[in-house]
Protein backbone atom coordinates (compact mmCIF):
# COMPACT_ATOMS: atom_id res chain seq x y z
CA UNK A 1 0.00 0.00 0.00
CA UNK A 2 1.60 3.32 -1.07
CA UNK A 3 0.26 4.93 2.53
CA UNK A 4 2.37 2.37 4.23
CA UNK A 5 5.47 4.08 2.00
CA UNK A 6 4.67 7.29 2.66
CA UNK A 7 3.81 6.45 6.66
CA UNK A 8 7.45 5.18 6.68
CA UNK A 9 9.31 7.66 4.93
CA UNK A 10 8.28 10.45 6.71
CA UNK A 11 8.26 8.96 10.09
CA UNK A 12 4.26 9.45 10.26
CA UNK A 13 3.63 8.46 14.20
CA UNK A 14 0.90 5.98 12.76
CA UNK A 15 0.32 2.28 14.41
CA UNK A 16 -1.60 0.90 11.60
CA UNK A 17 -3.83 2.20 8.37
CA UNK A 18 -6.35 0.24 6.84
CA UNK A 19 -7.92 1.32 3.12
CA UNK A 20 -11.31 -0.17 2.63
CA UNK A 21 -14.08 0.61 -0.28
CA UNK A 22 -17.43 1.67 1.12
CA UNK A 23 -20.94 2.07 -1.00
CA UNK A 24 -21.52 4.86 -2.62
CA UNK A 25 -24.22 6.04 -4.57
CA UNK A 26 -23.08 7.73 -7.75
CA UNK A 27 -19.03 6.36 -7.66
CA UNK A 28 -20.60 2.89 -6.93
CA UNK A 29 -17.99 2.31 -4.22
CA UNK A 30 -15.28 4.99 -2.47
CA UNK A 31 -12.06 4.53 -0.75
CA UNK A 32 -11.89 5.50 3.11
CA UNK A 33 -8.75 5.13 5.12
CA UNK A 34 -8.91 4.66 9.07
CA UNK A 35 -5.74 5.32 10.82
CA UNK A 36 -4.86 4.39 14.14
CA UNK A 37 -1.77 6.59 15.69
CA UNK A 38 0.55 5.29 17.95
CA UNK A 39 0.85 8.17 20.14
CA UNK A 40 -2.20 9.44 22.77
CA UNK A 41 -1.88 12.68 22.23
CA UNK A 42 -1.77 13.64 18.29
CA UNK A 43 -2.84 16.57 15.98
CA UNK A 44 -5.03 14.22 13.99
CA UNK A 45 -5.34 17.08 11.09
CA UNK A 46 -1.90 17.92 10.88
CA UNK A 47 -1.46 14.45 10.03
CA UNK A 48 -4.36 14.27 7.40
CA UNK A 49 -3.26 17.20 6.31
CA UNK A 50 0.33 15.99 5.74
CA UNK A 51 -1.33 12.91 3.86
CA UNK A 52 -3.78 14.32 1.67
CA UNK A 53 -0.62 16.47 0.63
CA UNK A 54 1.46 13.63 -0.02
CA UNK A 55 -1.57 12.15 -2.20
CA UNK A 56 -2.13 15.38 -4.03
CA UNK A 57 -1.45 14.20 -7.61
CA UNK A 58 -3.40 11.11 -7.04
CA UNK A 59 -6.21 10.13 -9.51
CA UNK A 60 -9.21 10.66 -7.94
CA UNK A 61 -10.11 7.13 -8.05
CA UNK A 62 -7.17 6.48 -5.72
CA UNK A 63 -7.71 8.98 -3.19
CA UNK A 64 -9.89 8.31 -0.17
CA UNK A 65 -12.87 10.54 0.18
CA UNK A 66 -12.69 10.59 3.65
CA UNK A 67 -10.51 9.66 6.79
CA UNK A 68 -11.06 8.45 9.82
CA UNK A 69 -9.34 8.11 13.44
CA UNK A 70 -9.93 5.08 14.92
CA UNK A 71 -7.88 3.93 18.15
CA UNK A 72 -9.60 0.43 18.25
CA UNK A 73 -8.18 -0.56 14.76
CA UNK A 74 -7.08 -3.76 14.93
CA UNK A 75 -6.83 -7.10 12.92
CA UNK A 76 -8.91 -10.18 13.70
CA UNK A 77 -7.39 -13.29 15.25
CA UNK A 78 -5.94 -14.39 11.59
CA UNK A 79 -3.94 -10.79 11.14
CA UNK A 80 -6.85 -10.04 9.02
CA UNK A 81 -8.97 -7.21 8.30
CA UNK A 82 -12.24 -7.51 9.06
CA UNK A 83 -13.78 -5.45 6.51
CA UNK A 84 -17.37 -5.87 6.91
CA UNK A 85 -16.51 -4.59 10.87
CA UNK A 86 -15.25 -1.99 9.93
CA UNK A 87 -17.77 -0.48 6.93
CA UNK A 88 -20.07 -0.60 9.86
CA UNK A 89 -17.42 1.24 12.07
CA UNK A 90 -17.29 3.78 9.34
CA UNK A 91 -21.13 4.07 9.08
CA UNK A 92 -21.26 4.70 12.83
CA UNK A 93 -18.68 7.53 12.88
CA UNK A 94 -17.64 10.69 11.77
CA UNK A 95 -15.08 11.19 9.88
CA UNK A 96 -11.95 13.88 10.86
CA UNK A 97 -11.93 14.92 7.41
Amino acid sequence: MQLRKIISKNQIPVEDIFALGINDQKWGQRLVVLIRFNKQEIDSDKIVSLFTHFIKDWPPSKKPRNWYFCPELSRNINNKWAVNKWRKWVELNKPIY
